[in-house]
């Protein structure tokens, strides 16, 4: 199975399909079927939620994000160093499909979005009713990054992702939507800490005086 998913690793890493709207360019980092599997992560994994059971109204299921610190340049980040956001989404029972996926806290971040078929060529994650894509995307507000499908009752999602410019990484929140919604805690963007922008700060004094005693 790792000799299987090493040899996808190679072949496919770069395939993700964007979604509109989005950056031009398929996302680097695209195949992160080992992070959510434990088989191996194609990029560093440091932060994951695991499972997180969802319900509402009669439907429930699992959901889970991963953090990754992305060291390629991207669309969004040029220099590289940057999180991205992966999310899962599994529909275990209900009534309905699950319509609608939200997650939060973007505003102030630029962001590349897109998903992952390769995911239900492994089937990591076992399902009755396959793997669905989303049919499309959208940014309502500065705040919050919506994906729209319909997922049947045993299906799953494709991997969901985000990349971002963002420099490190808080909580966050996942709505799990369709008539009802359910909410569960995730990752998002964050502004660095304010005693590294002391040190920045501090660093770009130091060049200041340095270039008023050189001169």
């Amino acid at each position: 199975m790792a000799l299987v998913v090493g040899l996808l690793f190679a072949a496919s890493s770069a395939k993700a399909t964007v979604l509109t709207p989005g950056m031009s360019g398929a996302i680097p980092d695209g195949l992160a079927v080992g992070c959510f599997g434990g088989l191996g992560c194609p990029t560093t994994l440091v932060a994951d939620t695991g499972p997180v059971p969802y319900a509402f109204g009669g439907t429930n299921g699992t959901i889970e994000e991963i953090v990754l610190l992305d060291s390629t340049p991207n669309a969004v980040c040029p220099s590289g160093g940057c999180y991205d956001f992966e999310i899962e989404v599994l529909n275990n029972a209900g009534a309905d499909n699950v319509g609608r996926v939200t997650t939060t806290n973007y505003t102030g971040f630029a962001t590349d979005v897109g998903y992952d078929s390769l995911f239900s060529l492994i089937g990591l994650w076992p399902t009755s009713g396959g793997y669905v894509m989303p049919a499309t995307v959208d940014r309502v507000s500065a705040d919050v990054i919506g994906f729209n499908f319909s997922i049947p009752v045993g299906s799953s999602s494709d991997i969901l992702e985000i990349e971002t410019n963002a420099t490190s990484y808080t909580t966050g929140l996942i709505s799990v939507i369709d008539g009802g919604a359910a909410n569960v805690n995730g990752f998002a963007p964050g502004v660095p800490e304010p005693a590294t922008l002391s040190v920045l700060g501090i660093g770009l004094l130091s060049l200041l005086g340095l270039r008023k005693k050189n001169a």
